[in-house]
């Protein structure tokens, strides 16, 4: 149910200047006019494929993106957000370049206009290196660890998610399975480049007041 928002995230990932990629659309129950407006697009362009699903939350859909894709890499891509045009380019170079399993970039917070929240992009961590896969573990520790912990900012090689599922009806399902990633990892390729745009928006499951379910 992101109407208002979903042709912004979707028109970003055609744009992509590298083209070989399969754009799996998964509808999650949707009942406003997401799931005709994601069989526009699968209209509009051969590798939009789009599966409708009753709803069963962010960590089902992730799954069944995962269950369903063919390709060598997988990247995840929010509904309510964006990426910059360059984002695969950039990160399938990097982990050709340097044989890492895993690539994993900046992200700027932006409201809902497109607009940086400065308060939320302030020293942004990650810089162009490359670590062990420890190394990366080690940073599930730091002052703004999020960055190593969510699902969005990175490209996986596939074989990094065999086994693994994002834990159904939790929120925060990123956070139940980063460790399990990167201690798969033997390295992994950090880029500086904020190539990931984040919508804040007060509705959001991150927006949402403290409760026992998000604790």
């Amino acid at each position: 149910n992101v109407e208002p928002y979903i042709e912004k995230c979707i028109d970003s990932i055609l744009a992509q200047t590298y083209r070989n990629m399969e754009v799996l659309l998964i509808d999650d129950g949707s009942t406003d006019n997401c799931g005709k407006i994601c069989d526009k697009y699968a209209n509009l362009d051969s590798r939009v494929i789009v599966h409708h699903k009753e709803n069963e939350g962010l960590s089902e859909a992730r799954n069944v993106g995962v269950r369903l894709a063919s390709g060598t890499y997988i990247v995840f891509v929010d509904s309510d957000d964006y990426i910059e045009p360059d984002m695969l380019a950039v990160m399938h170079q990097r982990l050709q370049q340097d044989k890492s399993e895993l690539a994993i970039c900046n992200f700027l917070c932006v409201d809902m206009d497109g607009g940086p929240v400065p308060e939320l992009n302030r020293e942004l961590p990650i810089k162009d290196e490359v670590i062990s896969g420890e190394e990366a573990f080690e940073r599930l520790a730091d002052d703004k660890y999020w960055y190593y912990v969510t699902a969005v900012n990175r490209l996986y090689r596939k074989e990094l998610l065999d086994g693994l599922v994002f834990p159904k009806g939790k929120l925060h399902e990123d956070e139940f399975i980063a460790h399990s990633v990167l201690d798969r990892c033997g390295s992994v390729s950090c880029v500086s480049k904020a190539l990931y745009r984040y919508v804040q928006r007060e509705n959001s499951i991150t927006k949402q007041t403290f409760s026992a379910r998000r604790l």
